[in-house]
């Protein structure tokens, strides 16, 4: 009997408005966009010209990447050393 009066009253609740969801999905989409770089030079694509690099930043996040691997890369290699001689201890 409870059962019942529960589900009957959770079906006769008016559905809210989905104002967060309505927003994503009233959204212009603009995967044109995004790929007419790519699209009108598809002649260059290839190792000498990478399509990453083609957007204005993207040779400077690609730099601070590859900046970071390697100061990480020597962190790395400056504590396996301190290990090996067993200096830089902590007392």
């Amino acid at each position: 009997m409870n059962a019942l009066r529960t589900t009957v009253r959770t079906a006769a609740r008016p559905l809210g408005r989905r104002n967060f969801i309505e927003g994503l999905n009233k959204t212009p989409n603009q995967v044109a966009e995004s790929r007419a770089p790519f699209i009108n030079r598809q002649h260059l694509h290839g190792a000498e010209n990478p399509t990453y690099l083609k957007q204005d930043g993207d040779k400077m996040v690609s730099f601070a990447g590859l900046a970071l691997c390697f100061l990480t890369w020597g962190q790395i290699t400056v504590g396996l050393v301190n290990m090996k001689h067993g200096v830089g201890k902590c007392d």
